[in-house]
């Protein structure tokens, strides 16, 4: 964990990255700029993408009024602490008794191949908290607390698209342990959710005219999301479904949702109704992310931004194998596993290292360009460079945002 953390802090950059530039720094000239309170509201709800990003807007005024400016390095640390939170959550919702059967979670976790979001800081704020909150909203639900519950799938829904499906899951938890008259209430508080999440709601220009993937191609790209934390790149430019690289994540895609199958033919959710719900809500957002983006292509289903989800699901799938097997066979081959666990953590520094040194070299050249021609639209990782521009200008002459000094 020191070391995933130490990685954070030495290549994460106070830069602005892709949607960084909507979601930070337009949005907080557009809140300066109007006055009302509505106004104010409504900005913090304005739909970005499919997403109402309220806690990301939030974290940016928290930052923006004790700093009175914006630092995107420190962004991205409060976003991978979410990570941390994550962790807690899971030991939780862990039912042995041996703390040292939980550490190869540590490993699984805090590894960097979903670099794309790690030091991306509104992707760290966002993707992160999303999980964190709907894993605490069904701990509590699983565990008698509703109202708490009800608090943190509301923070799930206005942080993260997929949030919403935590009021979904909260209904199979409910079913469950059968309290059917909070179910009923769960049901409304819902629908509420629903209503503001989609009133004025339109449907995003990136994703509007894609045409729609045949079912197989879905089937596959679900399927690729969950063994996508098995991807090892290699130099192709294209993949396709019989590419030799694509086995491995595929095999263990369906692996895993085998051994969820396995999970609930066994009635684990009565065992850990808590964890059998993270399991739900992983797979339910995979299953969403494949309905919207599988048409995309393969490629995008190795995306390192969607990797995390593969991460979670293959810790959580070892908490509940060492909850179901009995403690002598856990004995005798726990270290081994502590081993693999340690073993996939150090290849995933090593082969992920040269990508994130290049990903934070590129970021600072291309703000040192735009500082150097400032009339050039080049440089800023944005795919609208003039709008990039005209946004970062805009900051900094409000006094937002400060380019970093490199010397």
């Amino acid at each position: 964990m020191g070391f995933y953390y130490f990685t954070v802090l030495r290549y994460g950059s106070n830069i602005p990255i892709s949607d960084d530039f909507d979601a930070v720094l337009d949005f907080l000239y557009n809140f300066n700029a109007v006055s009302s309170f509505y106004d104010k509201i409504a900005l913090l709800l304005l739909q970005h993408n499919e997403h109402r990003i309220v806690l990301t807007r939030l974290v940016v005024l928290g930052e923006y009024y004790l700093l009175n400016t914006i630092n995107f390095k420190t962004l991205i640390l409060i976003g991978n602490v979410g990570l941390v939170g994550i962790l807690i959550t899971a030991f939780l919702s862990y039912n042995k008794r041996s703390l040292l059967w939980f550490t190869p979670v540590v490993f699984i976790l805090f590894e960097p191949q979903f670099f794309g979001a790690i030091f991306f800081a509104m992707g760290a704020i966002q993707n992160f908290y999303v999980l964190l909150f709907a894993f605490i909203s069904l701990y509590f639900l699983s565990s008698n607390k509703f109202i708490i519950a009800a608090v943190f799938a509301t923070m799930s829904t206005f942080t993260g698209g997929n949030g919403i499906l935590c009021f979904i899951t909260g209904v199979l938890v409910l079913l469950i342990q059968k309290r059917y008259k909070l179910l009923a209430v769960w049901l409304i508080i819902m629908s509420i959710n629903i209503f503001v999440y989609l009133y004025g709601y339109t449907q995003p220009t990136a994703l509007t005219g894609l045409p729609a993937a045949h079912p197989s191609a879905t089937a596959i790209y679900f399927i690729m999301l969950l063994g996508n934390i098995f991807y090892i790149p290699s130099k192709m430019d294209t993949l396709e479904v019989f590419s030799p690289v694509l086995y491995l994540p595929l095999a263990m895609g369906v692996l895993l949702l085998a051994f969820f199958i396995y999970l609930t033919i066994r009635k684990y959710y009565l065992k850990n109704t808590a964890l059998y719900s993270f399991f739900v809500f992983i797979l339910l957002s995979e299953v969403l992310t494949a309905a919207g983006r599988s048409s995309l292509g393969l490629n995008n289903a190795l995306s390192t931004r969607y990797i995390i989800m593969s991460v979670l699901l293959v810790a959580f799938s070892y908490i509940a194998l060492i909850e179901i097997v009995d403690e002598k066979s856990i004995q005798k081959y726990f270290y081994m596993g502590l081993a693999a666990a340690i073993s996939f953590n150090c290849l995933a520094f090593y082969i992920n290292h040269n990508k994130i040194v290049y990903l934070h070299t590129s970021v600072k050249q291309g703000i040192l360009y735009f500082q150097k021609h400032q009339n050039h639209n080049l440089g800023l990782v944005y795919p609208n460079q003039k709008k990039a521009r005209d946004i970062l200008l805009r900051s900094i002459d409000r006094g937002y945002y400060r380019i970093p000094d490199f010397r």
